[in-house]
C-alpha cells in the first residue's frame, strides 16, 4: 500500500546532496485514511534503507540516513546518490518543483473510522519510501524541463503529467457525485423533500453524472494499458 504526501523540504543541504523533510503525517489522506506514526515498525527497514522513485524498485535515488516522529508526522533525511536520476530528483526537491513523498508500507493492524469514512492504520511495517512525480506546481513545469537531464525523470514528468492530473480529477468527481448521491438519497429517506419529483429528477442526473464517470474512467484505463503495451 502506497500513501502520497505533498511535504516541503524542511531544510536542504547542497554540500552533502541531503534534504530533510516529512514523508508522513496523520493528517487524513485522499482516501481518508490515517497512518499512525507510533506504530510504524521500521526495523526492517532500517536493514536497507533505499529511497526510491515512483516506487520502483530499480530507481534507487538515495539512501535514509535517519527516521524520527515528530509532532504529529515522521522526519526522514535523505541523502542522494550521484546519478542523472537522482541528480534531478534531488534538483527538483531543492528547486520546489517537487514536493512529494509516498511511504510504501503493509497494514498490520486497521479499523474502520465511520465518521471519516476511512481506516485508522494503526501498526503497519515500513517497506520504503519514494520521491513520486506528481508537480508541485504543473504551471512550473517547463522551467524544469531545462534542469532534467534523465530519461526516467522526463519520460515521469512530462509523460506522464497529464495522466497523474487526469486522475486527480477522476477521483474528485467520483467522490462528489457519491456524496451527492448519498446525500438526496437520505433526504427523499426521511422525507425531508417538499417536491418528491424534484428530487427523483436531481436523483437521475447523478446517475447520469455517475455513468458519464464510470465511461470517462473505463476510457482513460485504456489509453493507459494501451500505452503500457506500446512500450
Amino acid at each position: 500500500m502506497n500513501k502520497v504526501y505533498n511535504f516541503e523540504a524542511k531544510s536542504v543541504d547542497s554540500v552533502e546532496r541531503s534534504i530533510t523533510h516529512y514523508i508522513s503525517t496523520e493528517t487524513p489522506d485522499r482516501d481518508h485514511d490515517i497512518v499512525f506514526q507510533s506504530g510504524i515498525d521500521t526495523a526492517n527497514y532500517r536493514k536497507n534503507p533505499v529511497v526510491l522513485f515512483n516506487h520502483n524498485k530499480n530507481f534507487v535515488v538515495g539512501r535514509n540516513a535517519w527516521l524520527k516522529i515528530e509532532g504529529v508526522g515522521t522526519l526522514s533525511k535523505t541523502i542522494f546518490a550521484e546519478t542523472p536520476l537522482a541528480d534531478d530528483t534531488f534538483l527538483l526537491h531543492k528547486g520546489g518543483f517537487l514536493n512529494a513523498w509516498s511511504i510504501g508500507f503493509m497494514p498490520k493492524e486497521y479499523t474502520i473510522n465511520a465518521e471519516r469514512g476511512g481506516y485508522d492504520i494503526l501498526k503497519s511495517e515500513l517497506l520504503e519510501y519514494s520521491s513520486v512525480s506528481v508537480p508541485a506546481n504543473p504551471e512550473a513545469i517547463d522551467e524544469a524541463k531545462t534542469m532534467v537531464k534523465s530519461i526516467e525523470m522526463r519520460d515521469a514528468l512530462f509523460t506522464k503529467t497529464s495522466e497523474i492530473e487526469i486522475k486527480k480529477v477522476l477521483s474528485e468527481m467520483r467522490d462528489d457525485i457519491t456524496k451527492l448521491f448519498d446525500f438526496y438519497n437520505e433526504l427523499k429517506e426521511v422525507s425531508l423533500f417538499d417536491d418528491i419529483e424534484k428530487a427523483e429528477k436531481d436523483i437521475e442526473e447523478l446517475k447520469k453524472m455517475k455513468d458519464e464517470f464510470t465511461t470517462l474512467k473505463a476510457e482513460h484505463e485504456i489509453k493507459i494499458c494501451d500505452k503500457k503495451r506500446i512500450k
